[in-house]
């Protein structure tokens, strides 16, 4: 069978020296990206809120408390690091907005490395990665919310090297690796709570396929690593219990959507868009695709889990903001890193499948 040619990864195969040269095209591709991405967060890069973000680090920049002296409706992480930002170059919004292009290219870079990683022949190593930096980096909800002020490009960079973390931990006998993915994955929450289920669904999947080690001792330094991650929250709710608890939960289950008539027609306009968008909708194909592909494969079943892994995070981030109410387009971008992973292999399943020539021959 055509699609039995597809080559087989190894459980972790590391990028061979020789190997690391030849991704130079990718590393220049992402210095394009960032550029266009710079130049298109100075000019045209604005959403309708995101001023209440800036003016919030602002006031944090300037010694006040989110919560304790002003309404704030979110988890503050993100707040403190474009305040950090401000307090070293100064109160503009140029200045985040080009930290945001950063943050969201690194994850690029980052889910590109461990496309890259997948393939052990390294010439399909390049062309691998250049299609999940396509289809990352160039889809359209990731310009539109990555270079913004608000918490979706540091959410992106935590959600992905959580990911990362998680991925090399369960392989390790030492639980620092699964700490840091709980670090991340905490202070993704703790920067938004869009990102809520990154961290059971991280911790759920290192339980189950833990290779080396305790897996006691490391579900429980993941836990204290998203517990540090949620400290500046736990010192605010120690100051006023009630007003953090308002702004942070009830404000949104009780009071988000009273003045917004038509609210639930305009959720479902937003989750059923993405059939009208030509990126998203490929890039859900291309997905399928990936995992319908996966069982015929010669990935081992450690790879396979990986993929799998994807499968839940991107489940888990759609399914919890579906219900967020009301619910807007950029709210899923969480999931384009993991369903790129999947669409890259559905990409070269499909190369297989049309026996397309690619950079490594015919699949």
């Amino acid at each position: 069978m055509l699609l039995s040619t597809f080559p087989r990864p190894s459980l972790d195969p590391p990028l061979a020296r020789d190997s690391e040269q030849t991704m130079g095209p990718l590393y220049i591709a992402l210095v394009l990206l960032g550029a266009g991405m710079v130049a298109y967060s100075q000019t045209l890069s604005l959403f309708w809120d995101e001023g209440f973000h800036i003016l919030t680090a602002r006031l944090i920049d300037t010694g006040k408390l989110p919560y304790l002296d002003f309404f704030f409706p979110q988890t503050p992480l993100n707040a403190y690091w474009n305040a950090a930002w401000m307090a070293i170059f100064g109160p503009r919004w140029r200045v985040v907005h080009v930290v945001a292009v950063l943050v969201t290219t690194s994850s690029v870079l980052l889910m590109t490395q461990f496309i890259a990683g997948l393939f052990p022949d390294r010439r399909l190593k390049l062309p691998a990665a250049i299609a999940g930096l396509a289809l990352f980096g160039l889809h359209p909800w990731t310009w539109m919310a990555g270079t913004l002020a608000q918490a979706y490009p540091l959410c992106l960079l935590l959600v992905v090297a959580a990911f990362r973390a998680a991925v090399n931990g369960v392989a390790r006998p030492r639980f620092g690796t699964s700490a840091l993915a709980g670090l991340a994955a905490g202070a993704a929450a703790a920067s938004s709570l869009l990102t809520a289920l990154v961290s059971p669904v991280l911790l759920i999947w290192m339980w189950y396929y833990n290779r080396a080690g305790s897996r006691w001792t490391k579900a429980v330094a993941f836990l204290v690593g998203a517990l540090v991650a949620w400290t500046p929250v736990f010192f605010l709710f120690a100051r006023s219990p009630h007003v953090v608890t308002f702004d942070i939960l009830k404000y949104h289950t009780l009071y988000r959507q009273l003045s917004w008539p038509g609210v639930t027609a305009h959720d479902i306009g937003v989750v059923t868009d993405w059939i009208n968008s030509s990126s998203s909708l490929l890039l859900v194909m291309l997905a399928v695709a990936g995992l319908s592909f996966m069982k015929e494969s010669g990935f081992s079943p450690a790879r396979r889990a990986e993929l799998c892994l994807c499968l839940w995070l991107a489940v888990a981030v759609t399914a919890q903001n579906i219900f967020a109410h009301p619910t807007f387009s950029q709210y899923f971008v969480f999931a384009i890193p993991f369903l790129s992973v999947l669409g890259v292999v559905g990409l070269f399943a499909v190369a297989a499948a049309w026996k397309i020539p690619t950079a490594g021959g015919l699949l």
